[in-house]
């Protein structure tokens, strides 16, 4: 009776491992491809050194042509920024005029905003007009990173794009340093993720999660 018993045991055993290896080996094979073409995100913490050196400073640079503002948004992006302030400056009378106020506004496509005048005076008004309107909205989040290519090096020119459930396309573009930063009003759940666009192809990350009250996501993105 023992002996049968032990038989038994051992034909269970055995066929559970079977069961077990004509699965695992298909889902391993699944999970290596899945992941082979992937960008590999790594999420950092908001208070490491790594995370608060992807904070740009916006500032107030003397040129040949006489003054240049480049103001790098920390909640908001450059558009609606750059919108509201112009719309302000009409309202006041102010709008910059050329010769006397700006003389160039640009969208370099890297998440930032350029200004160039011959009047310095405007140029620091402008910065803290636009200071002013940059602050943290009660909806949406902010995804601030650095890509870097396999080999580690920094990333520049590439396309950032949010997809998923709501998305963003063309709105960010990495820095001469690699560095992004993407405001958008995505609701909170699952299904976001990256596609980086750049010289060598697309990439995307795996899915994640935007989630209250983490509005703002700090992460190191590697190309495959």
């Amino acid at each position: 009776m023992a002996s049968n018993w032990y038989r038994f045991v051992q034909f269970r055993l055995r066929t559970l491992l079977v069961f077990v290896t004509f699965f695992a080996i298909p889902l391993a094979w699944y999970s290596s491809w899945r992941h082979s073409g992937c960008a590999e995100v790594k999420w950092l913490n908001p208070t490491s050194p790594e995370a608060t050196q992807l904070y740009p400073h916006s500032r107030v640079m003397h040129t040949k042509q006489g003054y240049q503002l480049t103001f790098y948004p920390l909640c908001r992006t450059a558009s609606e920024i750059c919108t509201q302030g112009m719309k302000q400056l009409e309202d006041r009378g102010e709008f910059p005029r050329q010769g006397g106020g700006v003389l160039r506004l640009d969208f370099p496509g890297e998440g930032h905003l350029v200004a160039e005048s011959n009047d310095r005076k405007r140029m620091d008004e402008l910065l803290s007009l636009w200071k002013q309107l940059d602050v943290s909205q009660d909806n949406g989040f902010v995804l601030r990173g650095i890509v870097v290519n396999h080999e580690g090096s920094p990333q520049q020119g590439a396309w950032v794009d949010l997809l998923g459930p709501y998305a963003e396309i063309n709105h960010s573009r990495t820095r001469p340093d690699g560095t992004f930063f993407l405001a958008t009003d995505a609701a909170p759940g699952d299904g976001y993720f990256l596609r980086i666009r750049s010289g060598g192809g697309n990439s995307s990350t795996l899915p994640f999660r935007l989630e209250d009250p983490r509005r703002e996501n700090f992460m190191h993105i590697r190309l495959p």
